[in-house]
């Protein structure tokens, strides 16, 4: 609890030093500074149209989906969204889809 205490000091710290970027608490250890608008929901569109694929054909993997957090403005793209509590699950998850689509194809969800 103390350390969730402090990175919300460092968050309120850097919102009121730098008004013109979004903070975002990162998962459990880490601060995202980027600029507003620039998150993981804009990486999430980009590789949408890179890829040219469609948002149902697309899975985000991970561990702050919570309100505030850096993973969390990934829930508005229509993403399907797998939380996960640590890289090992994460790399649990990964395999498993992987072994799964590779021998079947990507459900329109």
């Amino acid at each position: 609890m103390l350390i969730l205490t402090k990175r919300k000091e460092m968050k309120n710290f850097f919102d009121n030093l730098l008004p013109t970027f979004s903070v975002r608490l990162g998962g459990k250890t880490s601060i995202d500074i980027t600029k507003f608008g620039i998150d993981k929901a804009y990486v999430i569109r980009k590789l949408r149209d890179t890829l040219n694929v469609e948002i149902n054909e697309l899975i985000f993997i991970g561990d702050a989906l919570f309100e505030c957090e850096n993973d969390y403005p990934v829930k508005n793209t229509g993403v399907k969204c797998i939380q996960v509590k640590n890289p090992e699950e994460t790399k649990r998850v990964i395999e498993t889809n992987v072994a799964y689509y590779s021998r079947n194809s990507f459900p329109n969800i």
